[in-house]
């Protein structure tokens, strides 16, 4: 069984080594974009289990990347300081806020979006 991919996408580069270091340590392959474009040039060619976007990025912000994950059937989630109350104005998608400054929470919620993929295409 292959290890899932994780596509973190952020515009904060220490956020995406920090998340790639600790996502790495639970199993998972990681995969890092700074900005969304770069972001939709990996999906395009590599085979992601989930998405964890920054909601607020320079250009391109959180929900312009959305569509495009979720048309690939990518089970995505953001993961922001921004305030969690005008994200959820604008998606549906679950939110992790970064101000919890914790991690598991994080974790949790790509483990339950994971197992959660997983059967709905067994």
């Amino acid at each position: 069984m292959r290890q899932p991919t994780i596509l973190v996408v952020d515009d904060s580069r220490m956020m995406l080594l920090s998340l790639k270091t600790q996502l790495e340590k639970r199993g998972y392959n990681v995969l890092t974009a700074d900005n969304v474009l770069s972001a939709f040039s990996i999906a395009a060619w590599r085979d992601i289990d989930c998405c964890v976007l920054d909601y607020s990025m320079p250009t391109y912000n959180g929900t312009d990347a959305e569509s495009f994950f979720l048309s690939r059937h990518i089970p995505t989630l953001y993961y922001s300081a921004f305030n969690v109350a005008e994200i959820r104005e604008k998606t549906d998608l679950p939110i992790v806020s970064k101000m919890d400054n914790d991690h598991n929470k994080l974790f949790q919620q790509i483990d339950f979006m994971l197992r959660n993929s997983e059967a709905a295409y067994a």
